[in-house]
């Protein structure tokens, strides 16, 4: 049995193929036919009743439909990525502080940002001389700079911390 997570305009609905042309939707045994009549066009019958209905947009997961004048945005996941969402949707909300450190020994040749700066996953935020080569220190995700713990020219050990960030 396929089993997905349908959210229509953000309300969720459990919808299970039992065959091409049967579905449990939400609790509720359907038969249904679809039909694309022209490109982007489909006819939908469920029971005895048609729906007429234009894509206009679609994606992996995400599908936006017209139907007489009302729009419709869906999202369609299987159970297991509708809950890897959920946790990923969770761990965005909570604010998190995450320390950069030192990968080598070396001396901070450069600052690129300050705090208060807001900086995207993997942009430089200073640059660390280590035997004679620069390397990029970049952030580890998007947010914004909390503090930075060392100064231009400033000789740092190895797993010293040079910066954190707050998402």
């Amino acid at each position: 049995m396929n089993e997905f997570i349908v959210s229509l305009n953000g309300k969720k609905n459990q919808l299970n193929f039992l065959s091409n042309s049967k579905v449990i939707y939400n609790g509720e045994e359907l038969e249904f036919e679809i039909f694309e009549t022209v490109n982007n066009v489909y006819l939908l019958r469920i029971a005895e009743k048609i729906y007429n209905f234009t894509c206009a947009h679609k994606n992996n997961e995400n599908v936006i439909l017209f139907s007489q004048s009302e729009k419709f945005e869906i999202t369609v996941r299987t159970s297991l990525q509708e809950k890897a969402s959920e946790i990923l949707a969770q761990k965005v909300s909570s604010h998190h502080r995450l320390e950069v450190k030192a990968p080598m020994p070396g001396m901070i040749l450069k600052l690129k940002k300050k705090k208060g700066d807001e900086v995207d996953h993997g942009e430089a935020v200073m640059i660390l001389e280590a035997m004679k080569m620069e390397n990029e220190i970049r952030a580890v995700n998007k947010g914004k700079i909390e503090d930075i713990y060392v100064k231009e020219g400033a000789a740092v050990e190895k797993g010293a911390v040079l910066f954190s960030v707050e998402n």
